[in-house]
């Protein structure tokens, strides 16, 4: 199933509702699965819509807030309307040849790259920075780590990504716990961390240049910013540097 198009669902689901216009103008790829999977996560998930959709707009505003150049998205899935415009990015990139296609219609140049595949790393070796959302959380630590260490075999030099927050006791982050519980029931693996656990699992000459929650980068967007104002989000954004 096409995770990327479930996230699309709900994300549809929550522009129809804050901000019409932007709905109107994107079609979804039909997918009877993942509409189902979207359902069936806005059944269990409370908030989950606003949840993902501030994470897809993450790469936007983390580009523009960090003046990042010659970016490449990562497992960047289907454009939506929020998705980073076409010309902040030097290419879109999906290990799916759908979602490449998908993007490549909607006007980015873009290309198919697994990162898994030491082939298709040589493709990143243009960029100076990488930006992927909704990959790092769902990886235990060796595949975590072995993830990063595929990434940084290219010249690359700034890798921005966002991550499941590690959940205190604070009443603020229930729905946190609750959120990451409902998601090992439906048989999905999340591994939050904080700070120091992403620190363990970054290479050797990387370090955390700036880590934020992540509704402090989508509160700057200019579309829809003002709806994330008092959004507690499930996530943070963290750039990493070569030290």
């Amino acid at each position: 199933m096409r995770t990327d198009l479930v996230t699309a669902y709900l994300i549809h689901d929550w522009l129809t509702a804050h901000a019409p216009a932007l709905a109107d103008q994107w079609e979804v790829p039909a997918h009877e699965q993942a509409m189902g999977m979207a359902g069936k996560l806005k059944g269990i998930l409370d908030g989950v819509e606003a949840q993902v959709t501030g994470q897809n707009m993450v790469a936007h505003n983390a580009i523009a807030y960090w003046g990042l150049n010659k970016a490449v998205l990562v497992a960047g899935g289907t454009p939506t309307p929020l998705s980073p415009k076409v010309d902040e990015l030097l290419f879109w990139s999906d290990a799916n040849a759908d979602a490449v296609a998908e993007a490549e219609a909607a006007g980015y140049s873009a290309q198919v790259v697994d990162v898994r595949e030491p082939d298709d790393l040589g493709k990143l070796s243009v960029a100076e920075s990488l930006v992927t959302t909704g990959l790092f959380h769902f990886l235990p630590d060796e595949a975590a780590k072995g993830m990063f260490g595929a990434l940084v075999t290219t010249d690359v030099k700034t890798i921005v990504f966002n991550h499941f927050r590690l959940p205190g006791d604070a009443p603020q982050d229930a729905a946190l716990h609750e959120a990451i519980g409902q998601y090992v029931q439906l048989g999905i693996s999340v591994y939050p961390r904080d700070s120091a656990m992403v620190e363990t699992v970054i290479p050797k000459g990387w370090q955390i240049t700036e880590a934020l929650p992540q509704g402090d980068v989508i509160r700057r967007d200019e579309r829809v910013g003002e709806h994330f104002a008092d959004h507690i989000a499930w996530f943070d954004v963290y750039r990493i540097d070569r030290a």
